[in-house]
């Protein structure tokens, strides 16, 4: 019955402990920010997300995910993870890394563990038997010998008579003989193998047989203390700030049909058909046949039939733009003449020019225009932080 308690308890201390590390986990999670938001599709589908970091050693290795579409670009990732440390501190440290990277690793120099200063000789206080009064392994004990002798034969003297008094003078003058000159002379340290008692002469319940030549730990009050622990990583967050750049474009296509307007010279407008988003979009409006309209005529060079196009551009990105247009005319006797311009806005009208079939009339112009835009970037950031958690050893 006993057992089973005592293994019921167990396992409630590392239920306890592990929902603790997952609380953690939960808690570090960080909402995602945008950067130089530009609005659109193409910034709301980008994403980076973070997973649960791995730690091993001095070494801390991070994951994550991300993705956009197809008119926005993964420029890079900038990661920083920050460790918690069992003395209390943190660290961090910080990489950029390509866009086609998910997972890093990046470790960290830890502290030393911390030096117990109060390391002694056996026995720890300086007024035990044989102690030469000098912390840790100072070698200035060496010249002290007559004295702790010295003591050594006052304490005798006071506790023993007769035999037992010359018992613990010869252990005294032993004690002393017993050293070597380099360092441990007045110690009490002597020859291995053989005990003598140690302590402080005001605390003889903490006095135990230590083998002589052996070093312990004390807390400065003659007890033994635990050796140091070694630093080590107690917390890990990830944080990674993904870069995206926006390729933004757009397309326009539309078909237009002659007769033109005898005043105005626009041509009918058929269908038409227009590919973009809400961070940019294009439309073909009107087409004019400025050579076949006489007040315009004389616009267009001889031979060459002459069309003015007006378009619209909404939105776009922070850098240059260019718009490529592509007109195709078809004629009654099925030939079919073509032209490509390059311009850097459609602010204005846009004139193109094919040169003119001989004997024949319009029937219908074909209008396709390409845009690309430099685009704007922006930044997406997510973290995750979890904590290392040490499971105790289950007791039997």
């Amino acid at each position: 019955m006993g057992k089973t308690k005592k293994w019921f308890a167990n396992l409630v201390v590392i239920c306890v402990l592990l929902a603790q590390a997952l609380s953690v986990g939960a808690q570090g999670k960080l909402s995602k920010s945008g950067g130089a938001v530009i609005g659109g599709a193409g910034v709301a589908d980008a994403f980076v997300n973070v997973g649960a970091p791995s730690v091993g050693g001095t070494t801390v290795t991070a994951r994550w995910d991300a993705g956009a579409p197809n008119d926005v670009q993964i420029l890079g990732f900038d990661v920083q993870i920050e460790i918690g440390l069992s003395n209390g501190s943190t660290l961090r440290n910080n990489k950029s890394v390509g866009g086609n990277e998910r997972t890093t690793s990046i470790s960290f120099l830890l502290p030393a563990a911390p030096q117990n200063n109060s390391s002694k000789p056996a026995g720890g206080n300086n007024n035990g038997l044989g102690n030469s009064g000098n912390t840790g392994n100072n070698n200035a004990g060496g010249n002290n010998g007559n004295l702790n002798t010295t003591l050594c034969l006052s304490q005798c003297a006071k506790s023993n008579k007769g035999a037992a008094f010359e018992e613990c003078a010869k252990k005294c003058q032993q004690g002393a003989a017993g050293n070597s000159n380099t360092g441990n002379k007045g110690l009490g340290v002597k020859e291995t193998g053989v005990k003598e008692k140690v302590g402080t002469a005001n605390n003889a319940a903490n006095k135990e047989s230590v083998p002589r030549g052996l070093i312990v730990v004390g807390d400065g009050n003659g007890n033994n203390a635990p050796a140091p622990q070694p630093v080590t990583i107690k917390t890990a967050a990830v944080q990674v700030t993904a870069k995206f750049s926006s390729n933004l474009s757009a397309s326009a296509f539309r078909e237009f049909a002659a007769p033109m307007d005898k005043v105005t010279g626009e041509l009918i407008p058929k269908s038409a058909r227009n590919r973009g988003n809400d961070s940019f979009s294009l439309q073909v409006n009107k087409l004019v046949h400025i050579s076949e309209l006489p007040a315009r005529a004389k616009e267009c060079a001889a031979g060459q039939d002459c069309f003015e196009l007006m378009a619209q551009a909404r939105g776009g990105g922070s850098g240059a733009t260019q718009f490529k247009i592509q007109l195709e005319a078809i004629y009654a006797n099925g030939q079919r003449k073509s032209t490509t311009r390059a311009v850097n806005n459609v602010f204005r009208p846009v004139l193109l020019s094919v040169d003119k079939p001989v004997g024949t009339t319009l029937l219908t112009v074909l209008i396709n225009v390409n845009a690309e835009s430099a685009g704007d970037n922006f930044t997406k950031s997510d973290a995750e932080k979890v904590a290392i958690v040490a499971i105790p050893p289950i007791k039997k």
